[in-house]
């Protein structure tokens, strides 16, 4: 923690974006109906995962972070499987109801009981949720001319990706492109591009956390371009 305050000890706030006007379909209200007859929570947020068969862990394929594969003997039902969305090059998003104390990710039953929803409306759904949820608390803390990191209550710093309006705040707080690091889900790091002091900082940070056996939610190894006014994220480098 002393070391997050020595290199991360100034904090700004993030102007709060406001959540996409969003009615919703007849699927989504018998979705919800049916989730509150049951005593659940209806509120779907995103989480950020990783594919770990993307080319860039062909080496890590025996390390724990890159999870255990499931024997074909104990093959999960295509509907019991979590839906999945793929983003940017090893990126993936699923979709998690908050039910409380936990949460649970939908799978694709969902969609079997409700035709017209789909991955892309779930993702609108998720990402206004997520506004509500963690909107007011999104910080940075650190240097816009070194390494910012973003913390936003310490659950789902790496969903804020997926805000376009943060993005905007970003690019033009640092004055350009911006480099990303999100080791893990509550994990958010960034500098400029071209800032290659930041940059090689940024490599030993996000190769500490995958080094230290103690970190929960890791997420991948690479650092990204984001560019101004385009939406994707593009690997440039594995940090290992």
């Amino acid at each position: 923690m002393s070391l997050f305050k020595k290199l991360f000890g100034k904090s700004k706030e993030i102007e709060r974006e406001e959540p996409t006007v969003h009615n919703p379909t007849e699927e989504e209200q018998v979705v919800n109906r049916k989730k509150e007859t049951k005593g659940e929570s209806v509120r779907i947020l995103p989480r950020i995962k990783v594919d770990y068969s993307h080319e860039i862990y062909n080496d890590d394929k025996s390390k724990p972070f890159t999870g255990n594969p499931m024997p074909n003997e104990m093959e999960i039902p295509e509907d019991q499987k979590p839906i999945v969305k793929s983003l940017y090059e090893d990126l993936i998003l699923c979709f998690a109801v908050d039910q409380g104390n936990s949460y649970k990710i939908l799978q694709n039953e969902v969609f079997k009981k409700n035709p017209n929803l789909n991955e892309d409306l779930l993702q609108q759904i998720s990402v206004n949720a997520l506004i509500e949820e963690i909107g007011e608390q999104i910080k940075m803390n650190g240097d816009p001319e070194h390494i910012i990191m973003v913390t936003a209550g310490g659950n789902f710093e790496a969903a804020i990706i997926l805000l376009d309006n943060f993005w905007q705040q970003i690019h033009q707080l640092i004055n350009g492109n911006a480099i990303i690091s999100i080791p893990a889900r509550d994990l958010l790091f960034i500098c400029r591009e071209g800032n290659q002091e930041a940059i090689q900082k940024l490599r030993e940070i996000t190769k500490g956390y995958f080094d230290n056996p103690e970190i929960q939610g890791l997420l991948s190894k690479a650092l990204y371009l984001k560019e101004s006014g385009k939406r994707e994220l593009k690997i440039i480098e594995k940090t290992f």
